[in-house]
C-alpha cells in the first residue's frame, strides 16, 4: 500500500506525498435508467482523502463512454485538488496519475485529437 514519511511533528513530509488517483465506472448497472455509475478516489501518501460516487447524468452507449466520462470528471478533480494543495504549501510539481481500467479510454485520453473526432467510441 501507500507509505508517507512524516515529519518529527506529525505532519505531512511534503516532499515525499504523492497525489494518485483510481477511478472505475459500471456500464449500464442501474435496472431502473440503464445509466453507469461512475467513481474515483485519491489518496495523499498513505491515506485516501478525496472521494465520490454518483450515477451518470446520461446513458452511454459503451463501457469505454463511461469510463472516458468518470475519467475526465477525476481529471477535474485533480486539477481543483492541486490547486487547494498549493494553498497548504504541498506542490505536485509532476503529473498526477488517474488510473483506469479501459485502454480504449486510455488511449483516448491520451490522443485528444483522436476523442473529438471520435463521437461514437
Amino acid at each position: 500500500m501507500f507509505r508517507t514519511k512524516l515529519n518529527v511533528d506529525g505532519s505531512i513530509n511534503k516532499h515525499k506525498a504523492k497525489l494518485v488517483g483510481y477511478s472505475e465506472s459500471d456500464w449500464g448497472a442501474s435496472l431502473d435508467d440503464i445509466k453507469s455509475t461512475s467513481g474515483y478516489f485519491f489518496s495523499l501518501g498513505s491515506g485516501i482523502f478525496s472521494r465520490s460516487s454518483k450515477k451518470q447524468e446520461i446513458v452511454v452507449q459503451s463501457t469505454t463512454k463511461a469510463k472516458f466520462i468518470v475519467l475526465t470528471i477525476a481529471g477535474n478533480q485533480v486539477l481543483w485538488l492541486k490547486k487547494n494543495l498549493i494553498d497548504l504549501n504541498i506542490e505536485q510539481k509532476k503529473s498526477t496519475k488517474v488510473f483506469v481500467d479501459n485502454q480504449v479510454a486510455i488511449a483516448i485520453s491520451h490522443n485528444p485529437i483522436f476523442s473529438c473526432e471520435n463521437k461514437t467510441f
